[in-house]
């Protein structure tokens, strides 16, 4: 039964339902950005609004949420709560704070029908999700500094609270991107350790599998995530097992030449070459970088990964001319599409340098990497925000050649 006197079916009510799926006591506040996501969920909502009218379509259809609107909304539905309004940035985004009480949480829970909780979970991991990669992304911006214990705590929190009442909705492919975020968190995080980050996925797979099957695309996308991780963890013989059961199964559902599929096969490769397998290593990143090159463009980032990989394998293998041959031809492609002074040029040919070093060819590799310090102090050239990592990268290499 639904606190008396709060709407069934208002836009106050669906803000109210995502504001409930989210942790009151994981921090003073909860804020809640207005994404797309939450835009989209409150205009649907108010199509199914009773005894809203005109004031409901006059706000929604406004460009954005006004502060005074979103304050009366809130104002009427935080009962036993405080509501208030803090300004984003200069272009009018706002964030809703909110602190509501367990009395009137627990009211909106109660009250909430089963399609509706489950529009609200979606949306409320949405919008924890967005939180936990703003946070992330200023922790790892140079002017950001780390994330701090307190931030992480209430991200944390927040995390189970929105678990313990969502229950299996949290895993469906709707929402479950959120659980995928936490992942990269773990492996990213100098707070966590690889067995955690493996652990974590590990769980995440078991309840993942029994809910939606051993070949959804979730479960098959989280094996490979805990594939990886294993191999960080020192685990290569668990990392290539699980790489080989993701291919198998991706073969089955995608086809042999899906991007998905060659990406499984690449994956695969990496953790052979960790596993000393470097003839069959060699073999399956050779198909995945010619298939991916074929299906997703010379530049693609998954392509990326796999050509790394190959060159590392040939060089494990004595075939230098195959490593260098990989090399020139990325620096070609990524010259022919962005031009010469472009950063993902300059950094190909940084990689370039670093292969030749790693072969011995001292003067080749001084060679490419004065060739980057050049181009980024042309002064005709416009500065890039990629130009002091690649200026560092490349003085780096010069000064280990000695």
């Amino acid at each position: 039964m639904a606190e008396q006197g709060l709407p069934a079916r208002t836009v106050e009510r669906a803000i109210a339902e995502v504001l409930a799926c989210l942790d009151p006591n994981g921090a003073p506040t909860s804020s809640l950005g207005l994404t797309p996501e939450l835009a989209e969920y409150l205009r649907r909502a108010a199509m199914d609004a009773s005894g809203w009218g005109r004031f409901t379509a006059r706000v929604l259809g406004r460009p954005r949420f006004s502060p005074q609107d979103l304050k009366a909304w809130l104002g009427r539905l935080a009962r036993g709560g405080t509501v208030d309004l803090d300004a984003r940035d200069a272009e009018n985004e706002w964030d809703v704070v909110a602190t509501m009480s367990p009395r009137t949480r627990t009211a909106l829970l109660d009250g909430m029908e089963p399609e509706r909780f489950h529009q609200a979970v979606r949306v409320a991991a949405a919008v924890l999700q967005n939180t936990w990669l703003d946070a992330d992304m200023y922790a790892q911006d140079e002017w950001g500094g780390p994330m701090t214990e307190e931030t992480e705590r209430s991200l944390f929190a927040n995390l189970r609270a929105l678990r313990a009442v969502a229950g299996d909705r949290l895993v469906q492919p709707e929402a479950c991107e959120l659980l995928h975020w936490v992942g990269y968190h773990y492996r990213d995080s100098p707070r966590h350790s690889p067995a955690e980050h493996v652990a974590y996925l590990d769980d995440l797979l078991t309840t993942t599998e029994s809910l939606l099957g051993a070949e959804h695309h979730s479960t098959l996308r989280i094996q490979s995530e805990l594939g990886e991780a294993h191999g960080r963890a020192g685990d290569n013989e668990a990392a290539s097992a699980l790489h080989e059961r993701v291919l198998t199964n991706r073969r089955t559902t995608l086809g042999p030449n899906h991007p998905e599929t060659l990406d499984a096969m690449g994956l695969l490769g990496g953790s052979r070459r960790a596993t000393g397998q470097l003839d069959e290593a060699a073999e399956l990143l050779e198909r995945a970088v010619s298939g991916l090159r074929d299906s997703a463009g010379p530049t693609a980032l998954e392509l990326d990964r796999h050509r790394d990989a190959l060159v590392d394998t040939y060089r494990d293998l004595g075939r230098a001319d195959d490593a260098l041959a990989l090399r020139h031809e990325y620096v070609a492609a990524v010259e022919k599409r962005f031009g010469a002074s472009h950063p993902m040029t300059l950094g190909a040919r940084n990689e370039l340098a670093a292969t030749f070093a790693a072969l011995r060819r001292r003067h080749d590799a001084e060679r490419e990497y004065r060739a980057v310090l050049d181009i980024v102090a042309d002064q005709d050239r416009p500065a890039t925000s990629a130009d002091p990592e690649l200026v560092t990268e490349a003085r780096k290499g010069l000064a280990e050649l000695g």
